[in-house]
């Protein structure tokens, strides 16, 4: 499978750590990707908003490469697309290839992600579909007998993060980190969002028992208990360009009439982020007390007698559901130790320079900690998808709204707001979200930041060129190997 091309008329950044932090491709991987930077005495040269560091050089790592004029007469209200992760893109996809072990396509421009200098966390939630999808998708995967992280990958995508600049040493302090939870296969996920689902919620029956007085301990043994109002969007068809597409219709119907239940319309509930307490230790013991009971092994052991897992399991066998999830984790191989929560963060002796990139499979559960100012690019790369019909359909679908990111990227750059208000395809969210549903909200963060965070026409030209090449060549190589599988003289 072919590699993605480098950029070569700047100093593009090098992948510095090629090595992922598993052997292997894994749930969730890191790697640190080092790139020269050029340092600057004024990096906020716009006199309508105070710099917010009076150091001669208060941020050295923001803006590698830059021109400090690349306008002569710049508009000041230009806009664009975030001119590192636009001006790098062929080095940040050869990083990924290098990650997942595939080349890389891209779904769209990269979108910023600023947390100020006193974040809050981010908790524990899904991106690119909901609950029930993701039930569904992997009880599929799982019947499929394909239950691995790389046929996931291939089938729904990862999702990625390129850290750029944070507090030092943020991937070893773990300061404003990513988290994802170690271990946490396709089989164990099923059995996670099992323990949510609405039809046999875990702690459903203490909850109700203790709903008139609840207790401190009727409060800790509910960790998977629904938040106190209904999710708007579970009634709504959300169509994400960057969701997972699963085929769950049927069930998603039978749970319809239930959306005004709180578990219901959490579960069902999509377009954007859906939070849900995957990081809550309870809810990890409760998930890992069902592993011990039901994965193959030797070690297997019932959890306490009475307890709320023991009840859960019995309630899930009162549904018939209890066979068939202990047969289903009996068909992937068991990993060593419980699921855990861990920084998504590379190892070795540079781990902690900045760029920091990142992977996890898509619809995994991620957070982030509360910590100091990061800049964060999410790049909107694949792996490619498998060679197939619906791999190739899925081209179809990347292309397309790669073509149409860039498109609305090029028209912020001219500041042409009110076409892409009038058209129905630009004026849609760049990925999800409220804050890209109004352009001019997104580049308000790049303008009070630095205003050489903007890419130029011609880095969006050079980007829009890269990019479609990317894809094309992996379209080619996937009808290549279609057209080899046809063929009965290939030999193959």
């Amino acid at each position: 499978m072919g590699g993605c091309r480098r950029e070569t008329r700047s100093k593009p950044p090098i992948l510095h750590l090629p090595t992922p932090r598993q052997s292997g491709f894994g749930e969730t991987q890191a790697c640190t990707l080092t790139a020269a930077v050029k340092q600057d005495p004024n990096p906020n040269p716009n006199p309508n908003h105070p710099n917010p560091n009076p150091s001669p050089n208060p941020n050295p790592n923001f803006s590698p490469d830059y021109n400090p004029n690349p306008n002569p007469n710049p508009d000041p209200d230009q806009v664009s697309g975030p001119r590192a992760a636009v001006k790098h893109a062929g080095a940040i996809a050869a990083a990924y290839a290098s990650l997942w072990g595939c080349e890389a396509v891209c779904e769209g421009l990269p979108t910023t992600i600023l947390r100020p200098p006193k974040s809050s966390p981010l908790s524990a939630h899904i991106d690119s579909g909901s609950l029930l999808e993701l039930y569904v998708g992997c009880r599929q995967m799982l019947r499929a007998r394909t239950p691995t992280a790389q046929a996931w990958a291939a089938r729904h995508g990862c999702q990625s993060l390129v850290h750029w600049a944070g507090p030092p040493p943020a991937p070893q302090k773990q300061d404003a980190c990513t988290y994802g939870l170690a271990g946490l296969t396709v089989a164990r996920y099923f059995a996670y969002l099992s323990l949510f689902h609405p039809d046999h919620l875990h702690g459903a029956d203490t909850a109700a028992s203790s709903a008139a007085a609840p207790s401190a301990s009727a409060t800790r043994q509910a960790p998977f208990a629904p938040p106190k109002t209904c999710d708007p969007r579970a009634k709504a068809a959300a169509a994400d360009p960057h969701g997972l597409h699963v085929d769950c219709a049927a069930e998603r119907l039978a749970l319809l009439p239930r959306a005004s239940e709180p578990a219901v319309a959490r579960y069902l509930a999509k377009g954007g982020p859906v939070f849900c307490p995957f990081f809550d230790k309870a809810a990890l013991e409760a998930l890992n007390q069902v592993l011990a009971a039901l994965e193959p092994g030797d070690t297997r052991r019932p959890p306490p007698p009475g307890g709320p897992t023991a009840t859960w399991l019995a309630r899930l066998e009162a549904c018939g559901k209890l066979g068939e999830l202990r047969e289903l984790l009996q068909l992937a191989p068991r990993p060593p130790g419980p699921v855990l929560v861990a920084p998504m963060v590379p190892v070795g002796p540079d781990a902690a320079r900045y760029p920091v990139c990142i992977t996890w499979l898509r619809g995994f559960p991620h957070m982030a900690n509360a910590g100091g100012l990061r800049l964060t690019f999410v790049p909107h790369l694949l792996p490619r998808p498998p060679a197939t019909a619906a791999g190739l359909a899925a081209m179809e679908r990347i292309e397309a709204e790669r073509r149409r990111t860039v498109r609305r990227a090029q028209l912020m750059q001219r500041g042409e707001y009110a076409a892409i208000r009038a058209d129905a395809e630009l004026r849609k969210p760049l990925a999800g979200g409220g804050v890209h549903s109004h352009p001019e909200q997104e580049e308000q963060m790049h303008r009070d930041y630095d205003r050489r965070a903007y890419a130029s026409s011609e880095e969006l030209e050079a980007y829009d060129a890269l990019t479609r090449r990317l894809n094309e060549h992996a379209v080619a190589a996937m009808r290549a190997e279609l057209g080899s599988e046809a063929d009965p003289a290939s030999g193959k």
